[in-house]
């Protein structure tokens, strides 16, 4: 079948539901690998930065929708299984990685930039959906 995906964000939250028929989620960090089968529009994937998502295994007439924090931005995206490894490698020797810092996903006068309010479109999502997240 068919396979999407292949590919993760620096800074981008993703949230996927299929709205109608079903498929399987295959996410991967620097802890190891993980999948959930989202058969529902009650429930969901919660995708966090810095991890390689795969989608497989879609039933006929699958239809997905993917919530995403912020706006397309090419650089953002870890395009190749490469880059990915390279930025895992840098979590597990214990480090940060640099932060990214094209895109402005809000005006902020907070010298810290935490970007915390990211998930809170997210957090009203789920209160409204029964969701199942992928946990670290």
């Amino acid at each position: 079948g068919v396979t999407r995906g292949h590919h993760g964000h620096q800074i981008v939250h993703e949230l996927c539901i299929a709205v109608t028929g079903s498929m399987t989620v295959v996410v991967e960090d620097h802890t190891g690998t993980k999948s959930m089968h989202v058969s529902s529009p009650a429930e969901a994937a919660y995708i966090a930065p810095d991890t390689w998502i795969t989608l497989k295994d879609f039933t006929p007439g699958t239809v997905l929708l993917v919530l995403c924090s912020g706006e397309f931005d090419p650089d953002e995206i870890l395009c190749t299984r490469t880059l990915f490894e390279e930025k895992m490698a840098i979590y597990r020797r214990g480090e940060k990685p640099p932060l990214y810092k094209k895109m402005t996903l809000i005006e902020t006068d907070s010298k810290d930039n935490d970007m915390s309010w990211v998930i809170l479109p997210f957090i009203a999502m789920l209160s409204v959906l029964t969701a199942t997240a992928f946990r670290r």
